[in-house]
């Protein structure tokens, strides 16, 4: 009747339906001694009349051990799941508390697989504060993960982390007279997923607008019968989107841009997302311009003389948030 009723509490526990009671108070191998020998009885006759007691002996010989009991419970883990940069070591955090009545010896292990485009296995470690544990003391477990510092956006790992109990095997399957189950449990193991939010800015289009056309000579680019022609003296404007399609922000990004032949570069137009801020070269969310084959201009001179030795010009940003385009303008006269 007993294993039938501790069977039942069993399988209660296992549906989440009876709690388990955490073994921790008497230590395993105390004594539960008998509570004494002396015994004094006191009765009554048949008429209620209260007899003389009478006292005597009975031989209570047994004692009990305490039996131990393993199991340890989880009290934190952080996070449940990271989104990481390629390179970047991270370290999820598991803190247990040992609630056998006895202490207990724990192993760790983990396994790896991996998905998307990780390029190398990443580097993981597992590590615990100490493989032995007494009644009610709290351990932690550490688990860190280096992604690869060339895995793309969403490349993946998924680890299992496993602890077990080395001592002793009665853990989360003793039910006691109260018909709870004692002893949390002597196996912990969690699937976490490690997942690489990464940039990936992507040229996306570059397209041409004639901003104006001249009308002196015979040209009718003022006309708007007509609509502006890319003649001598036209001012066309180059618009280049670029976009981060990845699902972490960038840092530094520079676009360098010829400038087309028989052209003069003319300006940035005050809708381009990166404008002429500073005279430094090399400054952030700035534009560049090369004159001699490097690029050591901060800001182009304003003589036309000037602004015709300009070949290349970078555009400078400090970064790209996941998800957003960028869209970058200048503008050039078509040479007479």
């Amino acid at each position: 009747m007993k294993k039938i009723k501790n069977k039942l509490v069993l399988l209660l526990f296992l549906l989440g339906i009876v709690s388990p009671v955490l073994a921790v108070g008497v230590p395993s191998g105390t004594s539960i001694l008998s509570l004494g020998t002396s015994i004094n009885i006191e009765y009554q006759n048949s008429s209620s009349i209260q007899m003389p007691p009478t006292a005597g002996t009975l031989v209570l010989d047994k004692t009990h051990v305490v039996e131990p009991i393993y199991g340890f419970s989880l009290t934190s883990r952080n996070p449940a799941n990271a989104n990481i940069a390629r390179g970047q070591t991270y370290p999820y955090l598991f803190t247990f508390i040992n609630r056998s009545n006895t202490s207990i010896d724990v192993s760790t292990h983990n396994s790896n697989a991996f998905l998307g485009n990780y390029i190398a296995p990443w580097n993981t470690t597992l590590n615990i504060t100490a493989p032995s544990f007494n009644i009610d003391q709290a351990f932690t477990v550490t688990f860190s993960i280096q992604a690869d510092a060339d895995a793309q956006d969403l490349a993946q790992e998924i680890s299992m982390v496993s602890l077990n109990i080395t001592n002793g095997g009665n853990f989360g399957a003793y039910t006691g007279f109260n018909n709870y189950p004692y002893g949390g449990i002597g196996v912990y193991s969690k699937i976490v997923t490690t997942t690489i939010f990464n940039p990936a800015v992507t040229y996306i289009s570059k397209t041409l607008t004639v901003i104006s056309a001249p009308v002196s000579n015979g040209y009718r680019g003022g006309d708007s019968s007509y609509g502006h022609d890319p003649v001598p003296g036209s001012i066309i404007e180059y618009t280049i989107q670029i976009r981060n399609n990845g699902l972490g922000d960038s840092s530094l990004v520079e676009i360098e841009e010829l400038i087309p032949a028989n052209a003069i570069f003319l300006s940035i137009p005050g809708n381009s997302d990166i404008l002429e801020v500073s005279s430094t070269l090399g400054a952030a969310n700035d534009v560049d311009y090369d004159t001699s084959g490097t690029f050591d201009v901060g800001a182009p001179v304003n003589s036309y003389s000037g602004r015709a030795a300009v070949s290349r010009i970078k555009f400078r940003l400090s970064t790209i948030p996941a998800g957003i385009s960028k869209f970058l303008r200048y503008r050039v006269t078509v040479r007479n």
